[in-house]
């Protein structure tokens, strides 16, 4: 599992990483504004996010791991409603 998890993150950082900063350039040119800059409390709520996220995922994969694939699904396809709901709650 490593050398795929490793794979994708290389793929990832060489190949959409460049796009993902095109995207960010394109909004703020079409806008007419300039990208913010990050401060603190930002870099925070990303990296509480990040580890959130990785979590989850350690979750995902214990309930798929136990057989509880109906369990493991329904997070998966709920995923969406979910983070919209927290991120109403924590962030407002």
């Amino acid at each position: 599992m490593l050398v795929t998890v490793g794979n994708f993150f290389f793929h990832y950082r060489n190949f959409l990483f460049p796009f993902a900063l095109l995207f960010l350039a394109g909004v703020a040119l079409a806008q007419h504004n300039t990208v913010p800059a990050a401060n603190a409390r930002f870099l925070l709520i990303v990296a509480g996010a990040g580890l959130a996220q990785i979590g989850a995922t350690a979750c995902l994969l214990a309930a798929m791991r136990g057989r509880s694939f109906s369990v493991a699904t329904a997070f998966s396809k709920t995923e969406a409603v979910q983070t919209a709901a927290f991120g109403l709650a924590l962030l407002g």
